[in-house]
């Protein structure tokens, strides 16, 4: 019996060792998805007021600590970079482990960039690409939901066991190990003070087209047609409250009329939509200084793009204002954070518009 017990305990703490090797393994650099989802595990539970779940579409446009400042309520963003639309339930079960939400407001461009084909390489779409669905898999916590996901998402395909197990893929970064940054990751988890928002320090001038008027309607491929269904059978039967949205970035007609389609959906089924693409006006947005590329904008757009949605959010939902709760008082440390890098930021960026009008003008 008592080498039963020893052999028990041995292979607990061989598993937790292991675990936490695979964490640190995992690599960060550059990595807004490891950053954000490292950070929502390390957020107080039960502390969330508002999750935006998706791709880098909730990362370069909601400012949770300038929505924290601007209404008091807290929020994050729960992103990976070009998030496979399937992935989606289960970030939300993930996310329910720990918290419990007044609104989930789920990011609808996934959907149109499978759908379109934006990233369309080797004759595969961006959802069943490895670096995306990696993306969302390498930075979970091992656990049975994880485990799910990648059986469920990943295609039959693939050699899912260095899914399962990512230490087979990271195996050669043993240097990471010795690294503080990496040994930070060793729970999967760092306090994240821009709650999930990742700063870019670029411009580009776009050109703005405006497709609020298109109304035809495009259908949604058969797979993602069930996927989406899947989604809103499951937000329905676990009686989640959800807002569908769809951020302001330089769609395309097309896009636009699938938007259109998607919107009939998932309201007759009960549930919001907002596509930001029809309020350019009223969001304030120039498509000379607000963006840094066609998809994403810049610090500037994001500002407005944050105040609009914000405004949204405040007259058809209610929140707590827990500014000034001893409990929430990280909040405001967070946000002296916010604004020195945020200001930082913006002063490159003017900094670089400026440098452009003066080299046109002369």
């Amino acid at each position: 019996m008592k080498k039963l017990l020893r052999a028990a305990v041995f292979c607990a703490g061989f598993l937790v060792l292991l675990c936490a090797v695979s964490y640190i393994l995992r690599p960060y650099s550059g990595s807004a998805s490891r950053k954000n989802l490292c950070g929502f595990y390390a957020e107080k539970d039960r502390s969330l007021d508002v999750i935006f779940v998706g791709a880098s579409s909730c990362f370069a446009f909601w400012e949770a600590p300038e929505a924290w400042n601007s209404y008091g309520f807290t929020s994050y963003d729960f992103a990976t970079g070009t998030m496979p639309p399937q992935m989606i339930r289960y970030c939300l079960q993930e996310i329910r482990k720990t918290q419990d939400p007044k609104l989930y407001v789920i990011d609808l461009r996934p959907f149109t960039a499978a759908e379109t084909g934006y990233y369309l390489e080797r004759e595969v779409m961006n959802m069943d690409h490895d670096v995306p669905l990696r993306n969302v898999s390498d930075n979970f916590k091992y656990s049975l939901n994880r485990f799910e996901m990648i059986r469920e998402c990943v295609p039959d395909s693939y050699d899912k066991i260095p899914y399962y197990i990512d230490i087979i893929k990271y195996h050669t970064e043993w240097p990471r190990l010795l690294d503080l940054q990496s040994l930070a990751f060793g729970l999967n988890s760092s306090h994240d003070s821009l709650k999930g928002f990742r700063l870019v320090d670029s411009w580009k001038e776009m050109e703005e087209k405006d497709f609020s008027e298109v109304k035809k309607r495009q259908p949604l491929s058969e797979r993602l047609e069930g996927i989406l269904s899947g989604l809103l059978d499951y937000c329905e039967k676990e009686e989640l409250p959800v807002m569908f949205l769809v951020n302001a970035y330089c769609q395309t007609k097309n896009e636009k009329a699938v938007y259109n389609y998607i919107s009939d959906v998932v309201t007759e089924r009960g549930y919001d939509f907002l596509n930001t693409n029809d309020y350019y006006d009223e969001i304030g947005l120039d498509f000379s200084v607000d963006y840094y590329d066609k998809n994403h904008v810049n610090i500037f757009g994001a500002d407005k793009y944050t105040r609009f949605v914000g405004d949204y959010l405040m007259e058809h939902y209610s929140f707590e204002d827990r500014r000034g709760q001893a409990e929430y008082a990280q909040w405001d440390e967070d946000y002296e954070v916010w604004c020195e890098e945020s200001g930082e930021i913006r002063a490159s960026i003017q900094a670089k518009i400026g440098a452009a009008a003066d080299k046109e003008n002369g």
